[in-house]
């Protein structure tokens, strides 16, 4: 239960334009007898007239019937999340589905291979699409570490894309999380995207102990395809650095057009698949194995080096946006306090839809 109580905590306390709102929740025991109003409880905490989605997920966890007189444990809970509508599906679909290319034809050139055995030219985004969706994402970031709060797990599955074809166009240069700059003349300035990117999904999110000055949440080792950073597949730690990590990959699919299974299929991601198939042979370390070698940092260094995907093995399109590939490669970095933070992101991803701006202008 404790999982499903950190997840709700945390989706309900995160108020941004970049992350998924939260407006109500229900913890629910899953039991043998009939719910009733002791064992079943919404939560409000927004305006109920919003359409929304339903996330359910389900933790393990002991503790006692809400309900007097029932001597049975609560063993199961059911958490129900009713969130805003982000009703243009996530970032991962849209890219499988090609619906990125505005004005171009969608999904046309979007594909892992012909009966020729040849894999057909991809057709990336453009520019501006690629940075504002870039920024939106990085935005969100930046407002979750501030707060003390690790995703934990970011990929392009969980990024919903929310239309604003209602609103009034986007016009305006993506501002930072303390208000941004100025906005440019909106008769100048169209970027024609219809789409705002949400972080969503905290289900292994968590917060870090401020006052401890924790740098990561500790839990199982784990990999997560391409995502995962080292420090998380040696040793379970989980941090705003390892959130850095996910997003460069993130920042790759963008680039491509492409959703990372679909990327990784290509003939062009040979280098990338045989990496993968190297590191999934490796068995990942535990900090006692460390304290056991008794070489500390430098120990620790060499794992997390041979567990970091190399950014060579990136593959770029054309007209990729400026400053990108270097910036991937900074967010890929083996040691987590070499990476930029969510925030030193934002900034480098504004400058380079300013510089695409100044160009176009």
């Amino acid at each position: 239960m404790q999982r499903a109580v950190q997840e709700a905590a945390i989706a309900v306390s995160m108020a941004h334009p970049n992350i998924v709102a939260t407006y109500t929740y229900q913890l629910q025991p899953l039991q043998a007898q009939a719910p009733n109003a002791h064992s079943e409880q919404w939560v409000r905490t927004g305006n109920d007239s919003y359409l929304g989605t339903t996330v359910d997920c389900t933790g393990s966890g002991s503790g006692s019937s809400a309900t007097p007189g029932h001597a049975a444990e609560a063993e199961v809970w059911k958490l129900t999340l009713i969130q805003e509508l982000c009703d243009a599906n996530s970032l991962r679909h849209c890219l499988q589905s090609g619906l990125l290319l505005l004005g171009q034809q969608a999904g046309a050139a979007v594909g892992t291979g012909s009966d020729a055995g040849q894999s057909p030219a991809i057709q990336p985004p453009p520019a501006r699409t690629v940075l504002l969706l870039a920024c939106d994402i990085a935005r969100g970031l930046a407002h979750l570490h501030e707060r003390g709060v690790v995703h934990a797990d970011l990929s392009s599955n969980n990024v919903l894309l929310q239309s604003t074809a209602s609103r009034p166009p986007r016009m305006s240069a993506p501002g930072t999380t303390g208000g941004g700059p100025p906005a440019f003349n909106s008769s100048a300035v169209d970027t024609g995207l219809r789409v705002v990117a949400k972080l969503c999904d905290f289900g292994l999110s968590g917060r870090l102990d401020v006052e401890a000055d924790a740098t990561h949440l500790s839990g199982p080792a784990r990999r997560s395809c391409a995502y995962s950073a080292p420090e998380l597949v040696a040793y379970g730690r989980s941090g705003p650095a390892g959130d850095v990590y996910a997003f460069a990959v993130v920042l790759w699919e963008l680039a491509l057009g492409l959703p990372l299974p679909m990327a990784l299929a290509r003939p062009e991601s040979a280098g990338l698949r045989a990496w993968q198939s190297e590191q999934a042979r490796l068995v990942p370390l535990g900090d006692d194995d460390l304290n056991a070698s008794g070489t500390g940092g430098q120990a620790s260094d060499v794992a997390l080096a041979s567990l970091a995907l190399p950014p060579g093995l990136f593959w770029w399109p054309p007209g990729t946006p400026a400053g990108l590939v270097s910036l991937v490669a900074e967010c890929l970095r083996p040691e987590p306090q070499s990476r930029p933070p969510a925030a030193a992101v934002l900034k480098q991803l504004q400058s380079s839809w300013y510089k695409l701006l100044k160009s176009n202008s």
